[in-house]
C-alpha cells in the first residue's frame, strides 16, 4: 500500500513524510478503526481512506508540532470511521416496499440511533470541546495525552470534559423530555 500512497506525491520531502506517517500510524489507525468498527474489512477501509485523506491535506501535517498532527490524524480516522458506520446502517427496501429486516434491526436501528444522536450532540460543541471529548471519550486518551496534543493545561483539558459531558447530559435529558 506504501507504494501506491508514495505515488500520490511528488516531492521526496513530501514521500519521506508518507512514509514516516504510514510507518508510525499505521496499525494505531486499525486499532482505532476496529474500536469503533468491530470490523476487519472496514478497518483496513477507513485506515487506507485516512492515508488517501492526510496525503490529499499534507498540508495540515506539521512536522514542527507532532502532537497536533497526531490528534488530526486520529480525527480524520474518526470522522471516515463514523462515515462508514452510517452508510452501513442505512435502510434497505424491496421492489415491493417492504424492509428487509434481520433479527437484529429494531435492536441495531436503537443503537444506531443513540450513537448518532450523540454524535450529532457533539458535532454541535465548540471545536475545543468537540476535540477534547472526541479524544478523552472515544479514543481513550489520558488528560495529560491531550494536554500535549492541543498544547492546553491539563487543568483546561478537566474544564473542557467537564463542560462538554454537562453539555450532553443536558441535550440527552432534553430529548428524553420531549
Amino acid at each position: 500500500m506504501l507504494s501506491i500512497y508514495l505515488s500520490m506525491v511528488e516531492t521526496e520531502e513530501e514521500k519521506d513524510l508518507v512514509t514516516e506517517l504510514y510507518n508510525t500510524y499505521k496499525q494505531i489507525l486499525f486499532n482505532v478503526s476496529m474500536s469503533i468498527l468491530h470490523n476487519t474489512a472496514d478497518a483496513e477501509d477507513a485506515v487506507q481512506e485516512t492515508f488517501v485523506r492526510i496525503i490529499s491535506n499534507l498540508s495540515k501535517i506539521d512536522c514542527a508540532n507532532e502532537k497536533r498532527s497526531k490528534a488530526y490524524i486520529f480525527v480524520v480516522a474518526r470522522n471516515i470511521c463514523y462515515d462508514i458506520l452510517r452508510k452501513k446502517h442505512k435502510v434497505v427496501f424491496l421492489d415491493d416496499d417492504r424492509e428487509l429486516v434481520d433479527t437484529n434491526a429494531v435492536e441495531n436501528t436503537e443503537i444506531l440511533t443513540d450513537v448518532l444522536t450523540v454524535q450529532n450532540n457533539i458535532k454541535m460543541l465548540s471545536p475545543l470541546l468537540k476535540n477534547v471529548s472526541t479524544l478523552y471519550f472515544a479514543e481513550e486518551f489520558t488528560v495529560e495525552e491531550i494536554s500535549g496534543m492541543l498544547d492546553i493545561s491539563a487543568e483546561s483539558v478537566y474544564k473542557a470534559i467537564s463542560r462538554a459531558r454537562n453539555i450532553l447530559l443536558q441535550k440527552q435529558g432534553d430529548m428524553k423530555n420531549d
